[in-house]
């Protein structure tokens, strides 16, 4: 048999006798120190062995094969090391030391097949999580386990040689396995001790890994409370904060990609921001169609953040419990693709944060809103946030610019227009009534003969004098039309303007005030009570008097529109725009 020491105290844990002789090259061996440290990891490795053993009988054979493989291949490994010459000792005291160590190692491995070492144990005012979200007390901890601790704070207890306080509000979750401990601390301040020589402990943080072997030492994880502005393209950044303080010993981290050492009395944070979390729709937004008012709060791209300060309009085929909520909150915004893409780019790069904003959303899917038709600054419009400017005596605000009627009455149409008998009104252009007919149409002047009527294309057209009407964007209104409502229209409506684009608005209608001879539609009045959207974009040159109506229009105001459907759920702006008298 070989005289290695290895194999003579491999031979001791087997229960083989050894012989005197034996004895003494033990005992000489291991009188020197780097002999005991290798000693001490053939115990342990022999300890884990027989553990894995205890904990699975089942395949205690195939086990039992692997131990022998192992120990050969570390016999093999270490073939050519040989028992080192006898100190000058007696052999009587050799031979003690040896049979110490013997009997210590043996007992220690008895207790370890009789599943001696100690499973996790935790006091204090701590839960143990069951399930997603739910918390209920438990008399053990395991291993895997989430603990949420109460306000009296716990403490765990691992190995027999870790012992961890656990201060108010902390969450952990029990790692590790025997000999080899660890703790995930998700939130909250830790206190570690852990003796030395006994095994090994790793704290684990969502920025990485501390590793001991006997110290004490402080960890607190911290997740700071994200300010107005921290967002990026409408997600909020989530900031974690790891703060370790040694009190004795020593600690290896491996931090926010920093490796290195502290040593006792040091201490050090580490921070990072991790990726942006999609920013959480308020409650009772989900399912919203409607138009907003806000301010922007964060930077200003394609996804933007928008702190809500009013719900102007809610349209009826919205499913938002409770849209109100959102005021004051931070929504997410996000302009799609849809025909008015490009356009809502544009008006993007005009604004900046701490704009007010006028915006017309739906939330279709996700945890965002997305721009549908409107999309403009509050302050483009009179009365959406800048004063209104000084009006004349007798002048009224109007779509064009004044003109004065018979009796000194002005208003505001476009250019002054001169009927037979010397009346003068504001339209887009001058249309004159003759006494074989009446000039109407589209846009450029019509003349109805007693044969018919023929329309045209161009501007707006003025029969009656109209005034101005202060109001208030209501938040009830129609719901929007379908093509089949819209198809082949052509004619005059009235209605209340909702919202608007620069080349766009919104028109909740109130009344068919003219059906054209040229109407297809197969009941016009289908559009009374419904929101419809009226585009100059359709048309290949808009009117510039129409586009100087539209711009001086605002949400509120009643006004009548020549339309025609072109295509889609909407309508084309061909003739008249302006606004008419309030109720």
């Amino acid at each position: 048999m070989s005289d290695d020491w290895r194999e003579l105290l491999d031979r001791a844990l087997e229960g083989e006798e050894l012989d005197e002789r034996e004895l003494r090259l033990l005992a000489a061996a291991l009188a020197d120190e780097g002999a005991r440290r290798e000693a001490r990891e053939l115990l342990r490795f022999d300890a884990q062995l027989q553990g894995r053993l205890a904990a699975e009988p089942g395949r205690a054979a195939a086990l039992s094969r692997e131990r022998l493989l192992a120990k050969a291949a570390l016999r093999e490994k270490r073939l050519g090391l040989r028992g080192i010459p006898m100190p000058r000792r007696t052999a009587k005291a050799a031979v003690a030391a040896a049979a110490a160590l013997l009997i210590a190692a043996l007992g220690w491995l008895l207790l370890q097949g009789r599943g001696g070492y100690p499973a996790p144990q935790a006091r204090g005012d701590f839960q143990v999580a069951v399930a997603e979200g739910e918390w209920a007390r438990a008399p053990r901890v395991e291993r895997g386990q989430r603990l949420a601790v109460g306000a009296g704070g716990a403490q765990l207890r691992l190995g027999g040689y870790c012992e961890l306080s656990l201060d108010p509000n902390a969450r952990v979750v029990v790692r590790g396995e025997a000999r080899n401990e660890a703790v995930e601390l998700e939130r909250g301040r830790i206190v570690c001790r852990v003796r030395p020589r006994s095994g090994r402990f790793a704290l684990l943080t969502p920025l990485g890994s501390i590793e001991v072997k006997g110290t004490e030492f402080i960890t607190t994880v911290d997740y700071p409370e994200p300010q107005e502005g921290d967002a990026d393209m409408g997600r909020v950044r989530k900031a974690v904060t790891v703060t370790v303080m040694v009190v004795s010993g020593a600690v290896a981290y491996h931090l926010a990609d920093s490796v290195g050492l502290l040593s006792a009395g040091m201490s050090q944070a580490f921070a990072r921001e991790d990726e942006p979390e999609p920013l959480a729709l308020p409650d009772g937004l989900a399912g919203f169609k409607g138009i907003l008012v806000g301010t922007i709060v964060g930077p200003v791209d394609r996804e933007f953040l928008l702190k809500v300060e009013k719900i102007a309009t809610v349209w009826p085929q919205s499913r938002a419990d409770n849209p109100q909520a959102a005021v004051g909150r931070n929504v997410g915004i996000v302009v799609g693709r849809n025909r008015l893409t490009e356009q809502h780019i544009r008006t993007l790069k005009r604004l900046k944060t701490g704009d007010q904003i006028i915006v017309e959303a739906f939330h279709i899917e996700g945890k965002r809103l997305t721009v549908m038709e409107l999309l403009r600054k509050a302050g483009d419009t009179p009365g959406e946030g800048d004063r209104k400017p000084e009006r004349g005596k007798g002048e009224r605000e109007g779509n064009g610019r004044a003109i004065k009627r018979d009796g000194g009455e002005r208003e505001g149409e476009g250019r002054a227009i001169k009927r037979d008998g010397g009346e003068r009104e504001g339209e887009g252009r001058a249309i004159k009534r003759d006494a074989d007919g009446e000039r109407e149409g589209e846009g450029r002047t019509v003349k109805r003969e007693g044969d018919g009527e023929r329309e045209g294309e161009g501007r707006t057209v003025k029969r009656e004098g109209d005034g101005e009407r202060e109001a208030e964007v209501r938040a009830e209104g129609g719901g929007m039309t379908g093509p089949d409502v819209v198809e082949g229209f052509r004619g005059m409506i009235e209605g209340t303007l909702v919202g608007k684009s620069p080349d766009a608005f919104v028109v909740r209608v109130d009344k068919i005030n003219k059906v054209w001879r040229t109407n297809t539609a197969k009941s016009p009045e289908a559009l009374v009570g419904k929101s419809v959207t009226v585009s100059l974009k359709q048309e290949p040159r808009p009117a510039e008097a129409l586009l100087k109506a539209l711009a001086e229009l605002k949400a509120g105001d009643r006004i009548m529109v020549g339309v025609v459907h072109r295509a889609g759920s909407g309508l084309a702006l061909v003739e008249v725009l302006r606004k008419l008298e309030a109720f």
